[in-house]
């Protein structure tokens, strides 16, 4: 508890300096300047008392979708989408409002904010104007001071889709003594496997709190196309051609797949590249990248029909596009799985029923690769040298190609319903009314 109190003080203390690490680090991401007011509290008030679900990012907020409809659907209260970071917030803007579609009530204010910074004094100031009737946090997005204000003011607190992979589970096992105090504060741990809910209770979750649901990454939508514009050019770029995905790519990994596509084209020329960058800042480092591994590029945001149809490789630098631009490919890579970033999402290439290779380190997606694992849907490769031999074996062999698409997309409808799931749990233990 002391450690606690301790991160507590610390946080009013150094208040007054976070205007300054806002403003800094946009000179680093233009974007974190943007609606800094909700940094500090300063959201629009709220009469509504909406359930505040609290994403990460863009993953986040993608993989939450089907969970807030299911959720508006069984209670019909209104939902705020709190976002941690500026490209979450856009990608939160970017999909449709989801309290006016899906429930009769339609909100006064936009259902997306930024999340404040984590200390006392700006998270309760965020909820005396949101004055939330629950906060349900997003997998591992646990911040103390938020939640002990949220509990101070009786604020139902759950977390949804919860997780601690093996790599954090060390660290925060260090840290119980001071998670402890934290975590008991929860009213519900929803998480997506037992041994993710005994860690939760390990490290001082309640019992009564825990309960499994399984995985929401699985709810997996059918992603909306484009804009006829914008699909012309993704049609003119593949154009009857094999198009391998590298979706969600770190540092590194455009130059991986870019030196495997150029590979590949010496057996199978028509073979092209469609990359899309984890962190969409990276695109001119991405596209430096490609460009250097030998392939002729063009990128989504300027390229013409004319341009993306001569291209080898077309880069993904726009939100929103990758889920359904998996749909295009014979095949897909997906990033974070090379290096110590610790794997990205996996299941939205296995539902448009594209093979999946990943690299050897998918720690974060643990129960995910082991779902596609088991049904046949996806192909680890050890090293990067060995991305181009793998997809080599696949355009040699369609049966295979086949096979492993139809069992991506088996895997992922096998492992449905986790958003029903969480929704019935709430609804039982009377969180979010």
């Amino acid at each position: 508890m002391a450690g606690l109190l301790a991160y507590l003080i610390l946080g009013v203390a150094l208040a007054p300096l976070a205007p300054l690490v806002v403003w800094v680090g946009g000179i680093f991401r233009r974007n974190w300047r943007r609606s800094w007011p909700a940094r500090f509290g300063l959201t629009p008030r709220r009469d509504d008392r909406p359930v505040v679900v609290w994403c990460a990012s863009v993953g986040e907020v993608s993989t939450a979708q089907r969970f807030i409809r299911a959720l508006l659907a069984g209670g019909g209260a209104p939902v705020l989408l709190a976002v941690y970071t500026p490209d979450g917030l856009a990608r939160a803007k970017e999909l449709e409002n989801l309290g006016t579609r899906y429930s009769s009530a339609s909100p006064k204010f936009p259902t997306a904010t930024l999340a404040p910074v984590d200390s006392y004094l700006f998270a309760s100031l965020w909820l005396r104007r949101v004055r939330p009737r629950a906060a349900l946090l997003f997998e591992t997005e646990i911040w103390p001071a938020f939640v002990v204000a949220a509990n101070r003011r009786h604020v139902p607190l759950g977390v949804i889709n919860g997780r601690v992979s093996d790599r954090a589970y060390p660290r925060y096992r260090l840290l119980r003594r001071f998670w402890r105090p934290v975590l008991r504060r929860l009213d519900l741990v929803s998480v997506q496997t037992a041994d993710y809910a005994a860690r939760f209770r390990e490290l001082g979750a309640r019992a009564d709190a825990a309960a499994v649901s399984g995985s929401l990454k699985f709810d997996v939508d059918p992603p909306s196309p484009p804009a006829e514009a914008v699909r012309a050019v993704y049609e003119a770029f593949v154009a009857g051609r094999r198009a391998i995905v590298a979706g969600s790519t770190h540092e590194g990994e455009e130059k991986i797949a870019a030196e495997a596509v150029r590979a590949l084209r010496a057996e199978f020329p028509d073979a092209v590249l469609l990359v899309a960058p984890r962190h969409l800042q990276r695109a001119d480092e991405a596209a430096a990248e490609i460009r250097q591994a030998g392939l002729k590029l063009a990128r989504r945001s300027t390229a013409t029909v004319a341009e993306a149809a001569s291209a080898e490789a077309l880069l993904i630098d726009v939100l929103g596009e990758l889920a359904w631009a998996y749909s295009l490919g014979v095949a897909a890579f997906v990033g974070g799985s090379f290096g110590d970033r610790g794997g990205q999402n996996m299941l939205e290439p296995a539902a448009a029923g594209v093979p999946v290779i990943v690299g050897p380190r998918t720690p974060n997606f643990k129960m995910e690769a082991d779902a596609l694992r088991a049904a046949g849907g996806l192909l680890i490769v050890d090293q990067p040298a060995d991305l181009a031999a793998a997809l080599a074996a696949l355009f040699r062999d369609p049966g295979r190609r086949a096979a492993m698409a139809a069992a991506a997309r088996q895997a992922v409808a096998a492992h449905q319903g986790a958003a029903e799931r969480t929704v019935k749990l709430l609804l039982e233990r009377r969180l979010t009314d």
